[in-house]
């Protein structure tokens, strides 16, 4: 588990208890936890050319230690396991102190439940190859087999409580996008505080997006928040040797919609490439 309220939830540490404190000492007490929370961030970056994910198809065993090692009073580094077959994994954490409302993460699993039902389809995929922050065709999985490509946003684009597509998808993008680039921010500049001036030049080269139909993340990975039936993201960050894109950051949630007509939980699974 890690909690990154220092990298993306800033305005924490302008108060104590709910009272407002003094703007330098606010100042000196974000640094100081945003210096430990970017080391801490740098320990669940892999660096191999070859990563098998737990999203892989293949399942692997992993062989898990227990040794940890500390740094200079900093939390300590998490593991890499070894699989069966030679890749190095790097472990993924539940995100804390993402800043993000518990109703806005809901919201994005009882979309992707939705569009998956209403197009009868068991997975459905996005993509953008050029880092913008828009769709123009989503590619389904129906339940026979068939892939189907349709433009986005549908012809009828409100659901049965009026709610438009198109903006819960682009409030989706929006709130993953921020995470990934505020964690690949805080990897390349470490301490620097990042403003928005910054951080509208660090788009990823390219992302994806994946909505599938049933529970992908083992529940070993929730037990780390002791809280399995609470949609909260899950994080994993690649660095790929010898890639055009090698950074590659991966946020996952996965939950139960409000109004389930299946039953059957849904995954959502956004990847971002960044530039080294």
């Amino acid at each position: 588990m890690f909690n990154a309220s220092a990298i993306l939830d800033p305005a924490t540490f302008c108060k104590n208890r709910g009272v407002s404190i003094d703007g330098n000492k606010a100042a000196k007490r974000l640094l100081r936890e945003r210096a430990k929370a970017t080391y801490k961030l740098h320990g669940f970056v892999l660096e191999n050319t070859k990563f098998k994910s737990i999203y892989s198809s293949s399942s692997c065993q992993q062989k898990r230690g227990h040794r940890r090692k500390r740094r200079n009073n900093y939390d300590c580094k998490p593991e890499v396991s070894t699989c069966s077959d030679g890749n190095n994994a790097a472990s993924p954490f539940v995100l804390e102190g993402h800043g993000v409302p518990p109703q806005l993460l809901q919201d994005h699993v009882d979309l992707c439940d939705y569009l998956l039902y209403n197009n009868q389809a068991i997975n459905c995929s996005y993509a953008n190859f050029f880092g913008e922050l828009s769709v123009d065709w989503v590619h389904f999985l129906d339940m026979r087999g068939n892939n189907i490509t349709s433009s986005w946003p549908p012809l009828v684009d409100h659901d049965e409580n009026g709610s438009s597509m198109e903006h819960r998808l682009n409030l989706y993008l929006a709130v993953m996008n921020r995470i990934a680039r505020q964690f690949h921010w805080s990897l390349q500049k470490q301490n620097e505080v990042s403003s928005c001036g910054d951080l509208q030049f660090l788009q990823p080269r390219n992302w994806n997006v994946r909505f599938r139909r049933g529970a992908i993340i083992p529940k070993d990975v929730f037990a780390q928040k002791g809280k399995y039936s609470v949609v909260t993201p899950i994080v994993e960050m690649i660095e790929r040797k010898g890639s055009d894109a090698p950074f590659l950051i991966r946020i996952s949630l996965q939950g139960d919609a409000s109004a389930s007509r299946t039953g059957v939980p849904v995954t959502l699974v956004f990847e971002a490439f960044f530039n080294k």
